[in-house]
């Protein structure tokens, strides 16, 4: 019977022969596997710039309906909302205009939300005073 030395050596044995046998394909696994990991952050990069260019235009939008939503209820028939419910919408607007403003990288989105801001803040300011501020 071989005593546990003589198995350890010959597991150790063993192993050995797997490594040298497995060292290539664990070389070409982890080539491949760096590949693409470095394929798969390059596409999240650019994504990512995507991601962004289309948030600035959804909020841009978001803050144009803002505009209009905000002006049916002063502007509409029917009875006027209280102060905070009517000059809500158009700080809203103007806070999203102005975090554009400062953040997005097109220069004509930045144009446009500058514009967009402004009329926020007149609304805001004609809405105000209508309602005694």
């Amino acid at each position: 019977m071989p005593s546990v030395s003589d198995r350890a050596a010959a597991a150790a044995v063993l192993l050995a022969r797997l490594a040298r046998v497995m060292r290539p394909w664990l070389q070409r696994g982890a080539t491949m596997a760096l590949v693409g990991l470095t394929a798969l952050l390059r596409g999240i990069h650019r994504r990512r710039a995507l991601g962004w260019t289309l948030l600035g235009r959804l909020s841009w939008w978001g803050s144009l309906l803002l505009l209009v939503v905000g002006g049916g209820p002063v502007l509409g028939p029917g009875t006027l909302p209280d102060r905070e419910t009517a000059v809500a919408p158009f700080v809203a607007g103007l806070a999203i205009c102005a975090v554009l403003r400062l953040c997005v990288a097109h220069r004509h989105v930045r144009v446009a939300a500058l514009v967009l801001g402004a009329l926020h803040g007149a609304a805001l300011v004609l809405v105000w005073t209508a309602f005694g501020g």
